[in-house]
């Protein structure tokens, strides 16, 4: 009897081994959709399908696919393939830069309402086009795996401000902000985080650089850790430090009349790397002084650019109009270019990582 059990699971599971091989090998796991301009007003679809092969490594395959309706449709590409595509398994989503400062709404606002698409893919702008991004080798990962890790680790314990297409859509509808999105592109033939697109509704805007990253995570996220700061000092030595943890809290004053926003940043810093030769208490002292005159000077300037371009990617509407019951979009956007908004910033250096 005992021995008749263990032959019956023995059988069960080589069966289920066979079925799970079978799907895979009679479908295509669509990991990552790019979308470009074509001709004739028509918007080129890509997308990435990883490809298992014999020595156990694994590639990408891209398809393209022509299309007036403005979205991807798995049904319509199928249609030309031997094997269906499925998109259970998106990771990433892109759009070209063109597209994005024509509007991305009608080409992404599907893949929300999609069940089989996560909350958590990432969506960014590709700085040329998405298929040209697509198409590279990167790693012994498929594409769109290996985009989708690059963000996830960067947005952990680098310099992006936590992002995916769920987010997007949220600051897409508060009245009180404006979306961002990861800007990547090739350099060397490598892939690349460039910075941050800034939009105003689904258009891009602007963008900011890899520079401005740190003052951005800072004052979008509460409490952030582990992106990195670069700090020259005067006598021409560098500093490389890595944040500990960052907390603000913001007072606004007058919101009625003449808004006034100012931020109190406390930064709790640790010294990686110092290329002078001799890191004592002076110098740490200089270190910190510095810090907080740099990190005002570029959230200030930052922000400003910001006002200029019309955008509020760090919800500060959304901070007045907690604030205020009274407050009324139309009359905020007509402020928000004008208003005096001072970055306060205190620096604890926790760590030197360097022997005094």
């Amino acid at each position: 009897m005992k021995r008749t059990i263990i032959w019956l699971l023995l059988v069960s599971i080589l069966m289920t081994g066979c079925i799970n091989k079978h799907i895979l090998d009679d479908i295509r796991i669509v990991t990552a959709v790019g979308m470009d301009p074509a001709d004739n007003g028509m918007i080129e679809i890509s997308v990435v399908v990883p490809r298992y092969n014999p020595d156990k490594s694994t590639t990408s395959e891209t398809f393209t696919q022509l299309t007036s309706l403005g979205r991807f449709s798995k049904e319509q590409l199928s249609m030309s393939e031997s094997k269906p595509f499925v998109t259970g398994k998106i990771e990433v989503i892109s759009v070209s830069q063109e597209i994005a400062q024509n509007g991305i709404m009608p080409l992404t606002d599907g893949f929300i309402r999609d069940p089989s698409v996560g909350s958590r893919v990432f969506l960014f702008v590709a700085e040329n086009t998405a298929n040209e991004l697509l198409q590279g080798q990167y790693s012994s990962q498929d594409n769109g795996m290996f985009i989708s890790d690059m963000l996830a680790q960067n947005v952990e314990r680098g310099p992006l401000p936590n992002t995916n297409i769920h987010l997007f859509f949220n600051q897409f509808y508060d009245k009180g902000s404006d979306p961002f999105l990861p800007l990547l592109g090739l350099r060397n033939n490598k892939i690349k985080i460039l910075g941050l697109a800034l939009l105003k509704d689904d258009k891009m805007a602007g963008k900011i650089g890899l520079k401005d990253l740190f003052a951005f995570k800072t004052l979008q996220e509460k409490n952030t850790k582990g992106d990195h700061y670069l700090v020259k000092l005067d006598d021409g030595n560098e500093v490389y430090l890595n944040k500990i943890s960052s907390k603000w809290k913001v007072n606004m004053t007058n919101l009625e009349t003449s808004p006034k926003v100012e931020y109190d940043v406390n930064l709790n810093l640790a010294i990686r790397e110092f290329s002078g030769d001799k890191l004592d208490q002076a110098r740490i002292k200089k270190i910190k002084d510095k810090i907080e005159e740099q990190f005002k000077q570029e959230a200030e300037e930052m922000i400003q650019y910001f006002q200029e371009l019309k955008v509020d990617p760090l919800g500060i509407g959304s901070l007045a109009r907690s604030r205020l019951r009274s407050w009324n979009k139309e009359k905020w956007q007509d402020q928000y270019p004008n208003i005096e908004v001072v970055v306060n910033s205190k620096v604890k250096i926790s760590e030197t990582g360097i022997a005094e």
